[in-house]
C-alpha cells in the first residue's frame, strides 16, 4: 500500500461538493484499493472487473456496489437501524495509469422505492 491523496466530487439533484482524504492506496492494472479515514469512519473503495465497492463502518454503516447498467442491492445503517438500498448504474468509467486512478460514475441511489440521482468522480494520486 501506498500512500496518497484522494479528491471525490460529488453532485447530487444539483448540488455539488469536493473532500479530500489522504488515503493508503494500490493501484495495480487491474484492480484498485483505496482505504482513507472521514472523521471517525473507516472506508474502503476497491474497483476490479468492472465493479466499484463501497463499504463505510463507523458513524453510519453503508455498502454499495456499482456495475454498469445493473441494478445492484446494498444496505445503508444509521443510529442501530439498517435497511436495504439499490444503486442502478448509468455510468461507470476507470482509467489506471501510473501514479494515478480516475473514476466516474452516475447512479440512482434508491432508499425507499425513491431513487437519487448520484454523479461521483473519484480521483486518487500516489505522492511522489
Amino acid at each position: 500500500m501506498q500512500n496518497g491523496t484522494l479528491t471525490i466530487t460529488t453532485v447530487i439533484e444539483g448540488n455539488k461538493t469536493q473532500v479530500e482524504y489522504a488515503a493508503q492506496m494500490r493501484l495495480q492494472e487491474d484492480s484498485v484499493l483505496l482505504i482513507y479515514e472521514d472523521g471517525g469512519a473507516r472506508v474502503q473503495i476497491s474497483f476490479e472487473r468492472g465493479v466499484l465497492q463501497i463499504v463505510r463502518q463507523g458513524d453510519y454503516q453503508m455498502q454499495l456496489t456499482l456495475k454498469n447498467g445493473e441494478l445492484q442491492s446494498g444496505s445503508l445503517g444509521i443510529g442501530g437501524q439498517s435497511g436495504e438500498v439499490a444503486t442502478h448504474t448509468q455510468k461507470l468509467t476507470s482509467k489506471i495509469k501510473a501514479g494515478g486512478w480516475l473514476c466516474t460514475a452516475k447512479y440512482a441511489l434508491i432508499i425507499g422505492g425513491q431513487p437519487q440521482v448520484t454523479s461521483v468522480r473519484m480521483y486518487a494520486a500516489v505522492k511522489e
